[in-house]
């Protein structure tokens, strides 16, 4: 008796492992920014340009705004993401962002990552037509597409505003 609860044990560990690796397929590779939705208007480039690379745990971000000449922005930033438990964490240990305006004179703020390089968490679920994640306050959604789309929603950005980003998956 004793053999089988082991084995039960075991294929369940190993097959909660292999979910999180065949998610990971998923969502590994680099994004390109090509839409962003703010204040009900959508910009595109050269408005907005932008791109993301997920790869073994790792990411790197960066995306510009440049739709207000007054307000130009530019965030870059890196970390690192998990799957533990059933969820989706990820992190900057490091970023920077920069605040212009047609000029092109930046100012740069780089005192702390964002988001202090806490962990997000995410509930996720895989869909026949994805991978879709929802943060636990419930103010943040990542949906990764079969498409090869990713789309980002957030209530309230660093702008203060609800956004929604889409990125293509770069073959």
């Amino acid at each position: 008796m004793r053999v089988f609860i082991s084995i039960l044990y075991v294929c369940f560990f190993v097959s909660c492992s292999n979910q999180s690796v065949e998610i990971e397929k998923i969502i590994d590779g680099t994004y390109d920014l090509v839409e962003w939705n703010q204040n009900n208007e959508t910009f595109n480039a050269p408005d907005i340009s932008g791109r993301v690379i997920f790869f073994d745990g790792k990411f790197s971000a960066s995306f510009h705004k440049r739709f207000d000449p007054e307000k130009y922005f530019t965030y870059v930033g890196f970390g690192d993401y998990k799957f533990e438990k059933n969820k989706f964490a990820y992190r900057y240990t490091n970023s920077i962002a920069f605040n212009g305006d047609d000029s092109h004179q930046y100012i740069g703020d780089p005192n702390k990552s964002y988001g202090d390089g806490e962990y997000r968490w995410y509930e996720y679920e895989l869909k026949e037509d994805g991978l879709f994640m929802v943060s636990e306050d419930k103010k943040q959604e990542w949906n990764f597409l079969n498409t090869g789309d990713m789309i980002y929603i957030d209530l309230i950005d660093l702008s203060g505003l609800p956004i929604t980003r889409t990125w293509k998956k770069v073959p």
